[in-house]
Formats: structure tokens, C-alpha cells, sequence
């Protein structure tokens, strides 16, 4: 499978979460390391974005699989 990533520009982590939102990501577990956010599918269990706040950006993978319900 094609693993496609998206850089998402954010200002915050609460940023990073509306943006994630309005991309139709739902249904995350979040994981989180000091200043390093993972978000999980609760389904799958794979890596579904990233977010290290000393950085202005986050990162989403394989965001074309992604449905809307």
C-alpha cells in the first residue's frame, strides 16, 4: 500500500486537533511523550498523525484512506 503523508501548518496542539477534526479523522486514541503526540486508530491500532510541539506543523499518514462517515 501507497503510504501518502500530509504536512499540516498548526499554531498548537488544540490547532492541530481542530484541523485534524475538519480532515475527517475520528476515533483516535492519543499518546503522548512530553511534547510528541501520536494519534492512534482505535480500529486498526495504526499510527494515524503526529504532532512534536517545538515544531509549527503536524504530520498526517495515508490521508486518502481516510472515509467520512
Amino acid at each position: 500500500m501507497k503510504r501518502t503523508i500530509v504536512k499540516v501548518n498548526a499554531d498548537s496542539f488544540n490547532d492541530f486537533c481542530m484541523k485534524l477534526r475538519s480532515m475527517f479523522v475520528y476515533d483516535v486514541t492519543i499518546k503522548s511523550a512530553m511534547t510528541r503526540h501520536r494519534f492512534y486508530d482505535n480500529i486498526t491500532g495504526d499510527v494515524v498523525a503526529e504532532y512534536n510541539e517545538r515544531k509549527d506543523y503536524g504530520i498526517v499518514y495515508n490521508y486518502n484512506s481516510h472515509v467520512a462517515v
